[in-house]
């Protein structure tokens, strides 16, 4: 198919925001449909695993060095590394209480609401994104308080914003995917 000629040249699915066309995330990390209590998908809510890199790109010391032919045990501790996603995607901390969070999320849905309105979708359409996104934000707003708030490069309040939840493994970033587009295109790293 076309999706799989695109993605052996190397294409990624960017996501970016409707509203600010910002990039948020793309699909080079991995993700899944969040699960809610009852252990059944939470659709249009999606969780995507970050990981540590390096802030230069750089080569890292991990260590290791006589376990593999040779070479010393010091560790390299003068390298920044940085969380992948909120890096690559320039994203900026912002605070929320779960109050805060209901009154930027009811806009926000509705500004998507009325875009897919203006794109000409079917109503049976928007009503079922208007469900899924209420599920999906009655969730994020009872979990803000475990995480933090992510917004867009540009601190554009109009704008998308993510949750990210701290991991051993790597972080966790929550996307209301509602409110992303996606497209293929290079990411701008």
């Amino acid at each position: 198919t076309i999706d799989l000629v695109i993605r052996v040249r190397g294409g990624l699915t960017v996501f970016r925001d409707p509203i600010t066309k910002l990039e948020m995330i793309s699909d080079a990390f991995p993700s899944e449909l969040v699960k809610d209590k009852d252990n059944q998908d939470i659709s249009g809510l999606r969780v995507f695993q970050s990981r540590k890199m390096t802030s230069g790109g750089e080569e890292i010391n991990t260590g290791g060095g006589s376990a593999f032919n040779g070479g010393d045990d010091i560790i390299d501790d003068s390298i920044e590394t940085v969380d992948a996603i909120e890096y690559t995607f320039h994203l900026q901390a912002l605070t929320m209480t779960p109050k805060e969070l209901q009154n930027y999320l009811i806009p926000y849905v509705q500004s998507i609401r009325l875009r897919w309105r203006e794109q000409g979708k079917p109503k049976e359409e928007i009503q079922a994104m208007m469900l899924a996104s209420n599920i999906a934000a009655t969730y994020l707003i009872n979990k803000v308080k475990e995480c933090e708030v992510f917004i867009n490069t540009d601190y554009n309040m109009q704008g998308g914003i993510c949750l990210r939840e701290w991991s051993e493994v790597g972080n966790k970033y929550y996307y209301l995917m509602h409110g992303l587009e996606g497209g293929r295109d290079k990411c701008a790293f």
